[in-house]
């Protein structure tokens, strides 16, 4: 039996909404939503920490100082008097924000129930599901069934890689309880996710659909996979080679130069505020003008601000050239730990197939997102409420993050 929905509960999906809301229609006065959403969860961590003395978050607090300390180095012996004061502790903010959702999340569900959370949610994501495949439907009757570049469907005032992570945290969400209509979900998500064009959030959707039917089965043989193996890989190596490998896209040469700045800078980066990050498009960073990206479409002064700015859409190349190859190393042991104890939590094969495939779609997102902004903000946020249950206690007993 579902346990009422309390004050604190209340608060989270408030803040949830929010946040899709925001993103969703792109709305002015929400644009920094994430930003307070983040801040409260950072406070909620400390009073929690202080309050429980729980010494199980040390080591995730350990790893993003670490990436701090290696960040300020940058900015003092290699970009000294090059960024503001106030710009480096604003991007030192900017780059924590999507843990501290990780943090807050992680320290909310230890004291606090989610099934009755989680019964709301899929009831408006359901909602929000059909609503967009209804728009995606019109989109199609309109501009017809085949998608480029130039002809993406978005919802309403949304992005259209906005629009995809959206259905792919809807379809999340919705998997977390076995129902005959899950497939019918997946399947307009699917279609939905297609007519964005956005290829990540399409291989995000495939690699769910992948784990959820390898995990249907109990003696499944190899060979039966080779097909949906096949598809993966393809889209895979198709979004490596397209974001990493081309060096003629704006996303490439991102990911070229972010090398070239941790070359020449070894072992560290340039700092905060200088290259990918949020701050350092705002305030166009000396580095881009030193490397002629004003000559970049996508990456000119003058894309800051528009649809056609890539010079913080997507993170990685963020973690290389302001953190350089030892912020890198030190990013890449908490990430591969993390994720390992993140996975000890599941207490269901449904939970454990969905936690793999959200932290998959964690790691390959970076590639051409900004998990920094209020799209990762959300995975994030949601990563701890899969796994948990209204038996918040055995959540505790049973948790062995940060061991």
């Amino acid at each position: 039996m579902e346990k009422e929905i309390n004050f604190f509960e209340i608060i989270y999906i408030f803040m949830f909404l929010l946040m899709l809301i925001a993103s969703l229609f792109n709305l002015d006065f929400l644009g920094y939503v994430d930003e307070i959403c983040s801040i409260i969860c950072f406070f909620y961590y400390v009073s929690y920490s202080l309050i429980s003395r729980d010494k199980k978050l040390n080591f995730l607090f350990l790893g993003l100082m670490l990436m701090v300390i290696c960040g300020i180095l940058g900015n003092a012996f290699i970009s000294y008097g090059k960024v503001s004061l106030k710009n480096i502790l604003f991007s030192v903010f900017m780059f924590l924000k999507p843990y501290f959702f990780l943090l807050g999340s992680y320290c909310f569900f230890k004291k606090h129930n989610s099934s009755s959370i989680k019964t709301f949610l899929r009831f408006v994501l359901e909602i929000t599901l059909i609503i967009i495949f209804f728009a995606g439907f019109g989109f199609v009757l309109k501009n017809g069934i085949f998608v480029d570049s130039h002809n993406r469907f978005s919802f309403a005032s949304a992005f259209p890689g906005t629009t995809a992570n959206i259905c792919i945290i809807c379809v999340l969400i919705i998997l977390t309880k076995k129902s005959k209509f899950n497939l019918f979900y997946c399947i307009i998500a699917l279609f939905s996710i297609y007519l964005t064009d956005s290829s990540l959030a399409l291989l995000g959707i495939v690699i769910i659909l992948s784990i959820q039917i390898i995990g249907s089965f109990k003696n499944l043989k190899l060979y039966y996979l080779l097909p949906l193996l096949v598809i993966v890989a393809y889209l895979f190596w198709n979004e490596f080679a397209k974001y990493i490998l081309n060096f003629d896209t704006a996303r490439g040469i991102m990911y070229k130069y972010a090398y070239i700045s941790a070359n020449n800078h070894f072992p560290i980066g340039t700092g905060f505020g200088t290259y990918g990050s949020y701050v350092a498009a705002n305030n166009y960073s000396y580095l881009y003008i030193q490397y002629g990206f004003d000559n970049v479409w996508g990456l000119r002064m003058n894309d800051v601000g528009s649809a056609n700015n890539f010079l913080f859409d997507t993170y990685y190349p963020m973690i290389v050239g302001e953190f350089g190859y030892l912020g890198l190393i030190i990013y890449l042991v908490f990430l591969l730990i993390g994720f390992k104890r993140i996975l000890k939590i599941y207490r269901s094969k449904n939970e454990f197939k969905l936690i793999i495939a959200l932290l998959i779609y964690i790691a390959v997102m970076g590639i051409g997102f900004n998990l920094g902004g209020m799209d990762g903000c959300m995975l994030f946020f949601i990563l701890f409420l899969i796994p948990s249950d209204e038996n918040n206690m055995n959540f505790v007993d049973n948790n062995y993050l940060l061991n």
